[in-house]
C-alpha cells in the first residue's frame, strides 16, 4: 500500500518534524481576475499515513549518474 510520503502532492514543511508533510491535493483554481491563480489549501500529514484516495504517484526524474559528460 502506498505512502503518503510517495504522492506528489505531499510537500515537505518547515515545522521541524522531517515526518511532517503539508497535502496539496485539494488545491483549487481561482477566477480569472483574481490576484492568485491557485488557492493552497493543505494540510499536515504524516509521511507514513496510508495513501488517500487523490494518491499520485511522484515522477521519477533522470538518473544522471550514468549520462555521458
Amino acid at each position: 500500500m502506498p505512502k503518503c510520503r510517495d504522492c506528489y502532492w505531499a510537500r515537505r514543511t518547515d515545522t521541524g518534524n522531517p515526518m511532517q508533510r503539508n497535502c496539496l491535493a485539494n488545491r483549487k483554481d481561482l477566477e480569472e481576475g483574481e490576484a492568485m491563480s491557485s488557492l493552497m489549501a493543505g494540510k499536515l500529514v504524516n509521511a507514513d499515513d496510508e495513501a488517500c484516495e487523490l494518491f499520485k504517484e511522484k515522477s521519477g526524474g533522470v538518473d544522471k549518474r550514468h549520462l555521458d559528460a
